[in-house]
């Protein structure tokens, strides 16, 4: 059996049958032959001469062998021709004995070969004097703030690392450890750690843009807001505002036209119709530095206006309800252009063939009227302090709104007549 081992040289304890010296015919061994071999190999052979003690036993040492390597031996008896006839004897049963490691270094050269925004193919080298030998590997790795994950990798040099966050930046090291087993059976582990390895995944496809709405509508033009993208997955590039006419044919389809926006979450269109009805949508645009690709989002939530008139129009089918003797409603229906723009309106009441109405401060020259609700097309106001039985005339009209700018510039008035009632 083996007594001491290094990781060059192995050291066996041999045990020599002595026999009975004085039978002439008993055979005795004067020497021994050894026969070794480490996994893969041929046998090597070597003579080992030595006395035969009265202890029945001696001690070989076998050197320049290769460290953390098995290696089997057999031991083959040589009888002394002066007292057996025989020449040798039948080889004893193998017995393996491992050399001792070496110290342990760490992995070498551990780099990150290949990236993407959701993955990383991490390589190594084995310790420098252990490459090709059976080592084991641990990789560990963790995003910032987050839990370190650990992963076994047995006797290979790399591994894919999965289900990563894009535009994420990560830590990873590999562990090497060996398992030694001593001559009384107990093991002991060896291990080293490479360094830090710090890397960020690729940009990824961003979240869309949020809140998307549209402010100072005009004939010509709009501006158009958003909210950023919640997970941009990166440094967004630009955001792409995507406009088209209303209709079937072109909204939500490549014929759209498109505005680009960098740094900011607000973009004007310039070249619009007027009293044209429009859908908007924005996405967020990342561009991969390596290989320049695109990565576009899924589109806002859609917006629809409808851009002003260049002519301010009058308000539509002006009529009159609830006469009574000193009072009544006047409704009306938006001008046609009105869309989703902001507009307010201008009332008149005139007594038949005389001046403006003037009562108790209730108008000076007119009810101004705000429409804030932008999804109502009548519109109805109240007019009382009127006296019973006299013929009026009420005059509605458009104020410019957001367009035009100047309370001051009106539509063409729509005008209706009636006659208040009876006091009895």
């Amino acid at each position: 059996m083996a007594t001491s081992r290094t990781p060059s040289s192995i050291t066996l304890q041999l045990s020599c049958p002595t026999g009975n010296l004085s039978d002439p015919y008993n055979c005795h061994i004067s020497s021994y032959r050894l026969k070794y071999r480490a996994a893969g190999t041929k046998l090597r052979e070597k003579a080992i001469t030595m006395l035969i003690s009265e202890r029945g036993s001696s001690s070989v040492t076998i050197k320049r062998l290769d460290h953390f390597t098995a290696y089997e031996f057999r031991v083959q008896g040589v009888y002394s021709p002066m007292y057996c006839h025989k020449d040798r004897a039948k080889f004893s049963n193998p017995a393996t004995v491992q050399t001792r490691p070496l110290r342990l270094g760490p992995p070498t050269n551990a780099t990150v070969v290949t990236l993407t925004n959701v993955s990383a193919a991490v390589a190594w080298n084995a310790p420098d004097q252990f490459i090709g030998r059976e080592v084991k590997f641990r990789v560990y790795f963790k995003r910032v703030l987050g839990k370190e994950i650990r992963l076994e990798v047995e006797q290979k040099n790399h591994v894919n690392l999965t289900g990563l966050q894009p535009f994420t930046r990560y830590r990873v090291y590999v562990k090497a450890f060996i398992y030694d087993k001593d001559l009384q059976g107990r093991v002991t582990k060896y291990q080293n750690v490479t360094s830090f390895i710090r890397f960020r995944t690729l940009k990824g496809v961003p979240s869309p843009p949020v809140n998307a709405s549209h402010h100072s509508v005009r004939s010509k033009s709009a501006v158009i807001t958003w909210g950023h993208s919640v997970i941009p997955h990166g440094q967004l590039s630009y955001y792409e505002v995507h406009y088209a006419s209303d209709n079937r044919q072109t909204c939500y389809t490549s014929k759209s036209k498109v505005v680009r926006v960098s740094g900011s979450t607000k973009g004007n269109l310039f070249d619009l119709k007027p009293s044209t009805s429009y859908c908007v949508w924005v996405t967020a645009v990342n561009i991969r530095l390596t290989d320049r690709k695109h990565l576009i989002s899924n589109s806002s939530n859609v917006i629809t206006f409808m851009t002003l008139a260049t002519e301010i129009l009058p308000p539509r089918s002006v009529t009159v309800s609830k006469i009574k003797a000193r009072s009544v409603i006047v409704k009306w229906l938006s001008p046609a252009q009105v869309g989703s723009g902001h507009f307010s309106y201008h009332l008149r009441v005139y007594r038949f063939g005389g001046d403006v109405v003037r009562n108790s401060g209730l108008w000076s020259d007119g009810i101004l009227v705000q429409t804030m609700n932008k999804s109502e097309s009548l519109r109805h106001q109240t007019i009382g302090n009127l006296r019973p039985f006299t013929r009026y005339v009420v005059a509605v009209q458009t104020l410019g709104g957001s367009e035009m700018g100047n309370a001051q510039k009106m539509s063409k008035p729509s005008n209706v007549s009636f006659r208040t009632g009876d006091e009895s």
